[in-house]
């Protein structure tokens, strides 16, 4: 039996993007459901790094973004993520 849940917009959003980045990647269409039920049997097998996870606040990542915008220096998606990351674990 199927049910329906209610998710933000940008999760929808984020989810969408998930959905398109593992097409790309597999090469075959997983629907949006089947992409809910993986991740919640993913996350209940690693219910350790769940229970560990703290999402960042915004203004954290409005700042570090800002903050690589002004700079002269490039910056690259990864070193973006390898910021944020370590703004995580602290």
């Amino acid at each position: 039996m199927a049910s329906s849940i209610k998710i933000k917009d940008e999760t929808k959003t984020e989810l969408d993007k998930l959905q398109a980045q593992l097409i790309i990647r597999i090469g075959k269409k997983i629907s949006q459901q089947d992409l809910i039920e993986l991740l919640v049997k993913k996350g209940s097998r690693n219910i350790d790094e769940l229970i560990e996870f703290k999402p960042l606040d915004p203004s954290i990542i409005d700042e570090i973004l800002s903050a690589s915008s002004k700079s002269k220096i490039q910056t690259t998606p990864d070193m973006l993520d390898d910021l944020l990351k370590r703004e995580m674990i602290s």
